[in-house]
């Protein structure tokens, strides 16, 4: 006895469930944009027919409607929904700091969380690292989760003499809020997300914040963050410098936190809640 089913995950089994009214969120359309880094296949299975099959369909931001559109063909403007995420109250500069030294943590560190690979564009941050760690003696790059350092990827640091200024971290969930805010600077190369949640932590951190301009960066950094051209070094090193600044990094501890305000879990709730009583009246 329910009202609404909301898929968030589109296994094709869990569409033989009957039910009054059927809500699916879609997190990303990265399977079909990069095919090649899914050889097993689309691991979102059924993904197209719960969008065509769904009373409403919830995409965490306004990007990954378009992809829905324009892969999919167009969800009717009553179906599709755009619900962005939150970040955390953790995140905001003014919550429980942590002890850096319970991590250890360099004193100026450029700062990369998560995959690295493909799209994520790892390499250009790390390229861009080596480039300023030659004029900036003092700056150190903090690696955060994506599993450990690869051979490939440790030989390439052992042979640009970076080993000493290049670590890997695991880090708890409640260290990522310190991680964030003693960071120099932010940098997410990634060329496509779904809506890209570092970035919002990162932000409401009062980290400065460098940002690939792909997908939908412009619409969770806003004007709080810096953004380079994809791809592109020499633009990333140029914003990396600009955010190193004392003017930036001032800046940023205001408008971090600000943009960060504008994307809340509460929202988050009471939208699909009112999502909710809305196609379980109209069914």
């Amino acid at each position: 006895q329910f009202d609404v089913l909301h898929h968030t995950f589109t296994h094709p089994r869990y569409l033989r469930t009957p039910a009054p009214s059927r809500v699916v969120t879609v997190f990303d359309m990265t399977p079909e944009l990069f095919p090649e880094y899914f050889p097993l296949g689309n691991p979102h299975f059924a993904k197209r027919r719960y969008c065509v099959t769904a009373d409403a369909v919830i995409s965490i931001s306004q990007n990954t409607a378009d992809d829905v559109a324009r892969l999919y063909g167009a969800v009717a403007a009553d179906r599709s929904v755009v619900i962005p995420f939150g970040v955390g109250e953790q995140f905001f500069v003014d919550a429980r700091r942590e002890s850096a030294d319970s991590m250890q943590l360099p004193g100026r560190y450029l700062l990369f969380v998560g995959v690295r690979r493909g799209y994520k564009h790892f390499d250009n941050a790390y390229e861009a690292f080596r480039r300023i760690a030659a004029e900036d003696a003092s700056l150190e790059l903090v690696i955060a989760g994506g599993g450990p350092l690869i051979t490939a990827e440790l030989k390439m640091i052992e042979n640009d003499g970076l080993t000493a200024r290049v670590r890997h971290m695991t880090p708890r969930d409640d260290q990522m809020p310190e991680l964030y805010r003693r960071a120099a600077v932010f940098v997410f190369p990634s060329i496509y997300e779904g809506f890209g949640l570092p970035t919002l932590e990162a932000l409401a951190s009062g980290a400065p914040t460098v940002l690939a301009d792909a997908s939908c960066s412009r619409e969770v950094g806003g004007s709080a963050a810096l953004y380079f051209a994809p791809g592109d070094v020499a633009d990333l090193v140029t914003r990396i410098f600009e955010a190193l600044s004392e003017t930036s990094a001032r800046a940023v501890e205001v408008s971090g936190p600000e943009q960060g305000r504008r994307f809340s879990w509460h929202a988050v709730a009471s939208l699909t809640a009112d999502l909710y009583r809305r196609v379980s009246k109209e069914n």
